[in-house]
């Protein structure tokens, strides 16, 4: 489980729940996910198979998908960190940095 924001997210092994953290609410349930989500400017990011995922927070809507490489990946969650404008992947032993273009 990830806690930012005001919001937790847990990985069920097939999908990502964000819950709102005070009320324990469930907020979303994103399905076909790897791991949580990370917050990053009010939109929570998750890892997909080929993918990293954002979604507004406020409307849920997409806001955006952008293709990812997962070298070595064949099970096992995919834990997101942020640090700065860079967002970190982590499975097994393997780090993987993103940033913006």
């Amino acid at each position: 489980m990830v806690t930012e924001a005001g919001i937790a997210s847990f990985f069920t092994g097939t999908s990502t729940v964000v819950v709102d953290a005070p009320s324990l609410t469930a907020q979303m349930v994103i399905p076909g996910t790897l791991g949580p989500g990370a917050v990053v400017g009010g939109q929570i990011v998750v890892p997909g198979p080929t993918t990293l995922t954002a979604y507004d927070l406020n409307s849920r809507a997409l806001v955006r998908s952008v293709p990812v490489a997962r070298p070595g990946h064949s099970s096992g969650p995919v834990l997101l960190a942020v640090t700065g404008d860079t967002i970190v992947s982590q499975w097994g032993e393997t780090v993987q940095a993103h940033r913006p273009a």
